[in-house]
């Protein structure tokens, strides 16, 4: 009798702790199960597997591998969920190098590591831009398991978090390699793996990659193409971000703020002071407001051709936008003019540089 009364609270705490879980209110699991131990409730698997969630949910990795302890401590063996739990909260607290450790410990206890094992993991790797441990990480063999049996199955997840670090460290060939081994191996590519490839990569290659996209039944987004026209500008190939823009409109891809500010720049660093002032104003049109670098690229490029007055006649608008000049960049203007003699233009700029030193942003 004793022992079914024994069990009868367990059942009852663990569907408490259930409901606190459920609730997020780790605070009260917590509690709950040090009362628990108050009056004499032993603790099983369940009850620790539902007071993991609660601190998992939350993302306090610490609380949730001395959880994982305590449970081994009491001779209680682990299952992969627990596991997969424990791991899942190192991952959200950026602790790469505990949530290898919890993936070792989960192979010498003879548990079955599944792909939410793994790629947990790797999304922690991907965190702590550990890029050679993701990469590791994709075709890691399952414990127990006989040497005919097959690796797990790399999906598009995993293959997402270590394109991402490729990303994360400019490692374009690694990602170019990634998307072609995804192709042979038949896992899906979606829209995050090709952006994380093109944030990745070259000038040279983001536009094949675009291109590339529909024949795997993928549309590019405004991230991919965003960050295809910002990869173009780095390389100073104007002509490139602007049919890369150029296609977005074709593609109905509205751009954001980031397509033409990286297209702005880019015609500003070649030397194509029109066409950026051009696309200064379809910007506006669309009410999306140019930054800081993309008004002193346009100012810099007018300024090294000789436009003075587009120049004068642009920072005069430019409080009305986000585009706060940079001092420095005024200051340099202001001493230009006079060194040229043209104390009219110079007294005018001075007059625009203070009431950009007023605007408040």
């Amino acid at each position: 009798m004793q022992g079914q009364k024994t069990e009868a609270n367990v059942v009852n705490y663990n569907s408490s702790l259930s409901a606190c879980e459920k609730a997020f209110s780790w605070v009260q699991s917590a509690e709950m199960f040090d009362c628990m131990a108050m009056v004499m409730v032993e603790a099983d698997l369940i009850t620790y597997s539902a007071l993991a969630n609660a601190v998992e949910a939350k993302g306090y990795w610490r609380t949730a591998v001395d959880i994982n302890f305590q449970l081994r401590e009491r001779g209680l063996q682990a299952d992969v969920v627990l596991g997969n739990t424990v791991i899942s909260a190192t991952e959200k607290g950026n602790q790469w190098t505990v949530a290898i450790s919890l993936l070792d410990q989960m192979s010498l206890s003879h548990l079955k590591r599944t792909e939410i094992t793994v790629n947990s993991v790797i999304s922690a790797c991907e965190k702590g831009l550990q890029w050679k441990q993701a990469e590791s990480l994709l075709f890691i063999r399952p414990p127990g398991y006989g040497s005919g049996q097959l690796h797990i199955a790399a999906d598009t997840f995993a293959y997402n978090s270590v394109m991402s670090v490729y990303e994360e460290c400019s490692l374009w060939m690694h990602g170019l390699s990634a998307l072609s081994l995804m192709s042979s191996k038949h896992v899906r590519a979606d829209v995050v793996t090709f952006t994380s490839s093109i944030g990745a990569c070259e000038w040279e290659h983001c536009y094949e990659l675009l291109h590339v996209m529909p024949g795997h039944r993928v549309l590019p987004n405004v991230v991919a193409m965003s960050s295809a026209i910002s990869s173009a500008e780095k390389g100073d190939q104007w002509e490139l971000a602007l049919c890369t823009l150029a296609l977005m409109l074709k593609l109905k891809v509205s751009p954001n703020d980031v397509s033409f500010n990286s297209a702005i720049i880019a015609c500003a660093r070649g030397g194509k002071w029109e066409l950026a002032l051009h696309l200064l104003e379809k910007m506006m049109d669309l009410h999306l407001a140019p930054d800081l670098f993309t008004g002193t690229s346009t100012v810099w490029a007018l300024e090294t051709t000789g436009e003075w007055q587009q120049a004068l006649d642009f920072l005069e608008c430019m409080p009305q936008t986000r585009a706060k000049p940079n001092v420095f960049g005024c200051a340099s203007d202001v001493n230009i003019c006079e060194r040229q003699g043209d104390w009219q233009k110079g007294s005018r700029l001075i007059n625009i540089l203070s009431q950009v030193a007023m605007l408040r942003i």
